[in-house]
């Protein structure tokens, strides 16, 4: 199902070649981020408290979801074979797409909650997955379901600032995640803008017009009169 935050027990981790970036050969044992950012980068990590502040991430998520109920029109009236048609770009097809967009949603609002994740930790056995929710519909369904959750997650935010920590426990290794709740909420925000662009992507190639749902285009009011006669 998933191409980011995996917690894959089948795949070691990958080495670095000799020479490349900071000269580590291995990714383990794991870093600092702070280090990590120093050495790979040659810079400091943003100061998530002080971009975060700054955010109304209940009003951002309320336009993206806006956004979100054309996409859903779009797909809606498709096939089940044209929602699984592969494409040869992003994550190929909309069916992974859209499971990708939601269930991410789900993952990082659990983790701004600090709730614990199921133990071991299967991305398989994850409640919204293409296993799970094999058509739009099935989807759709459990989508809606856990928005207002996200909604009232985000909602909840006191200091966005605020350092949380959380643990994925598989049956081979623990990964622990740990990042300021502004910054996991930037993300949940972000990755759904990312994705939902390759969806429109798709939706064009089977000759859907999907266009027109940018944050603006939900926000702002656009008034058009005639220009005033210009005097010689």
């Amino acid at each position: 199902m998933r191409r980011d935050y995996t917690l894959r027990e089948d795949t070691p981790r990958p080495s670095r070649a000799p020479g490349e970036g900071s000269g580590r050969t291995s990714n383990w044992p794991p870093i600092s981020e702070e280090r990590r950012w120093t050495e790979d980068f040659g810079i400091s990590p943003v100061n998530s408290s002080c971009m975060a502040q700054t955010i109304d991430f209940l009003r951002a998520y309320d336009v993206i979801s806006q956004a979100r109920e054309r996409l859903f029109d779009w797909i809606r009236p498709l096939s089940q074979a044209q929602y699984t048609q592969a494409f040869p770009f992003g994550l190929r097809t909309l069916q992974t797409t859209m499971v990708e967009i939601a269930g991410t949603e789900r993952w990082l609002a659990m983790r701004i909650r600090e709730e614990p994740f199921p133990v071991p930790f299967s991305w398989d056995d994850w409640p919204i997955s293409e296993t799970r929710c094999p058509t739009f519909a099935d989807l759709e369904t459990a989508w809606r379901a856990q928005m207002p959750q996200t909604r009232a997650t985000l909602a909840a935010i006191v200091d966005p600032g605020r350092i949380v920590e959380n643990r994925m426990v598989g049956r081979q290794r623990v990964v622990t995640y740990r990042a300021a709740q502004g910054d996991i909420a930037m993300q949940l925000l972000m990755h759904e803008v990312h994705h939902r662009a390759q969806a429109m992507a798709m939706l064009r190639q089977l000759g859907v017009e999907a266009q027109d749902i940018d944050y603006i285009g939900f926000v702002q009011t656009v008034r058009r009169e005639p220009r005033a006669p210009q005097i010689a």
